[in-house]
């Protein structure tokens, strides 16, 4: 008897920041996400940030605690998290119009059109579709 495959639809990266507060700014104004939920609700230091089908989860920094991107930990690991775009070349065009400094359209090596974009902490975002796709 086989077992039934259980399926996934989503994954939402957990970052710690900062300053909430500045991060949850640069999310919804220059990234365009949405608050879904945030706590307490008198001075936030947790939140759920969501769009389209996205969504990001972000908490502050317990005193002593520095953010950490995963290349301040490892040179080549370029990004703390990959958002599929079915058009970067649109997604890029409104981001830099928000105001938030896209790295450049690129088509790479290994087979992806992509941009970077890094949050208040250094956070890389790779927002990017299959070339073959």
């Amino acid at each position: 008897m086989s077992k039934a495959r259980g399926e996934m639809a989503a994954a939402t990266p957990y970052f710690i920041v900062s300053d909430f507060a500045a991060t949850a700014r640069f999310y919804t104004e220059q990234l365009g996400f949405e608050v879904s939920y945030a706590t307490p609700a008198s001075q936030p230091f947790y939140g759920r940030f969501v769009r389209d089908g996205v969504a990001v989860m972000l908490r502050a920094a317990d005193p002593g605690v520095t953010p950490t991107p995963n290349a301040v930990q490892q040179a080549d690991a370029l990004w703390d998290a990959y958002v599929y775009c079915p058009d970067p070349d649109a997604l890029h065009a409104e981001l830099s119009a928000r105001g938030a400094a896209c790295g450049p359209l690129e088509d790479t090596g290994y087979g992806i059109r992509k941009f970077e974009v890094a949050d208040p902490d250094g956070y890389v975002l790779c927002f990017a579709r299959l070339l073959d796709a």
